[in-house]
């Protein structure tokens, strides 16, 4: 198994890890692991990683019976302390990378995916 010191790959730690690193700037990566993971799970991670300053998201339109665009949405318009941008990545047609980054003054300008 690989080994990264400051990667997890064991849901039921990741609880744990964050608590104890509330002080610090965190960043959340996710290359479409998240948006193929079951909706209950996704949400479940979310719900953890939702105080993390930094998040770097690559997802596809669509997953199965999931509407990624709408899900990632949802998922922009409840974060309005974020600052977002989502790029569609060209050579990968139906798939985009979302950046966000904690907005420092606290005014919500975030950009919704399209």
């Amino acid at each position: 198994m690989l080994h990264c010191e400051n990667c997890l790959y064991d849901i039921e730690k990741l609880d744990e890890i964050v608590s104890a690193n509330q002080n610090k700037k965190r960043l959340f990566v996710a290359t479409w692991s998240i948006s193929e993971s079951p909706l209950e799970l996704r949400n479940k991670i979310i719900e953890i990683v939702d105080s993390f300053d930094y998040f770097l998201i690559g997802y596809q339109n669509n997953f199965g019976p999931n509407d990624n665009i709408s899900l990632f949405n949802k998922f922009c318009e409840e974060r309005n302390d974020f600052e977002w941008k989502s790029i569609h990545i060209e050579h990968i047609p139906g798939n985009y990378y979302l950046f966000e980054k904690k907005n420092t003054l606290m005014i919500p300008s975030r950009n919704q995916i399209s």
